[in-house]
């Protein structure tokens, strides 16, 4: 092949990879003596059996989990259990109900806790290969009480990295003031933005406790979220993710049936404010995974963005804001072969 040829091969194949995945560095892999090699920031990890990107990741998060930890649940009653433990058991279930083919390799469309295994890992690896990934999220993420806003805080930060901003956390050792997430800067735009992640807790949902309402019951009710976001204070334009944390949708539904209410609630917000509107992107959205039951395809994600067009303050570079939307869809596309494999 022409040298030309394969450098315009090379950068479509980024282009596309960039466009599934978002701005994320590369697997960076290698196979020494029938040993699989990934490398994560500058942690090298090794394992013979790793045929497949998701084979790690079923791994990777164990992994960083750790064993002690680990043991210790499985110890529980299972009522008691942390919610990721659940997702395990399920998703090897899974496996075991789908022989490899010829080549070692399970090919099959993941049911919902499967994928709520595997997009867990997935913003694990890629915060910590972009350096992010802090010991204390690790530890709060492990306390089954604060799990589900953990969580979505990952997903978030995560998003932000596809996005291309770079992130800096706050010091929330300093108890005098409230913080946000973090401060992104997106790196084309130079676009600074002050982040807040807000996920609604459901009676009987992701370890919360109580029956779970029945659907006729459910509001969206993400009122009080939006306003503690606001409550905090905020030197940049505002990001606003919360997570309406909704049963999922039947299959090609059409609209989010939880959107018409989450846009009536921020028109009562910007009214309060008086007809100042605050924020200067609210991202909806419906990770619905936990809801799908073992064995069934796992429901579809949805995602909705509210972009006014005269915020206080206003941004220097809208397509940051749109890029931030781009880059909260692309959750749930996870690798599943190493590159060239």
């Amino acid at each position: 092949m022409d040298p030309d040829d394969r450098l315009f091969d090379n950068l479509r194949e980024e282009e596309a990879r960039r466009r599934a995945y978002g701005n994320v560095r590369p697997i960076i892999h290698a196979v020494f003596e029938g040993h699989r090699l990934v490398a994560v920031g500058s942690t090298l990890f090794v394992d013979r059996r790793w045929k497949t990107f998701t084979d790690f990741l079923f791994d990777y998060l164990k992994l960083s989990f750790g064993r002690e930890w680990w043991d210790t649940e499985q110890k529980k009653p299972i009522a008691e259990q942390h919610p990721v433990l659940h997702w395990s058991e399920a998703t090897y279930s899974f496996r075991r109900s789908h022989p490899p083919n010829a080549d070692g390799i399970c090919e099959a469309v993941p049911d919902g806790p499967t994928m709520a295994y595997v997009a867990l890992a997935y913003d694990l690896y890629v915060l910590n290969d972009h350096h992010l990934l802090q010991n204390r999220l690790i530890q709060r993420l492990k306390n089954r009480d604060q799990f589900q806003g953990v969580r979505y805080e990952l997903f978030v930060t995560a998003t932000c990295v596809r996005a291309d901003y770079e992130i800096v956390y706050e010091d929330e050792r300093d108890r005098s003031v409230k913080h946000n997430e973090f401060i992104a800067r997106q790196r084309l735009t130079g676009q600074t933005i002050v982040v807040e992640a807000k996920s609604r807790h459901r009676p009987g949902v992701l370890a919360m406790d109580a029956t779970p309402a029945p659907p006729e019951d459910l509001r969206v009710g993400i009122g009080q979220l939006v306003r503690d976001a606001l409550g905090k204070p905020a030197t940049h334009p505002r990001a606003i993710f919360v997570d309406v944390n909704f049963p999922p949708a039947p299959p090609n539904s059409g609209a989010p049936v939880w959107l018409p209410e989450a846009l009536s609630t921020l028109r009562d917000i910007i009214m309060e404010q008086g007809n100042v509107i605050p924020w200067n992107i609210v991202v909806l959205t419906n990770h619905p995974y936990h809801y799908g039951p073992q064995g069934v395809t796992f429901p579809a994600e949805q995602t909705a963005g509210h972009l006014p067009l005269a915020p206080r303050p206003p941004v220097a570079a809208r397509q940051a804001l749109t890029d931030l939307l781009v880059a909260a869809q692309q959750f749930g596309k996870v690798p599943t072969s190493f590159p060239d494999e």
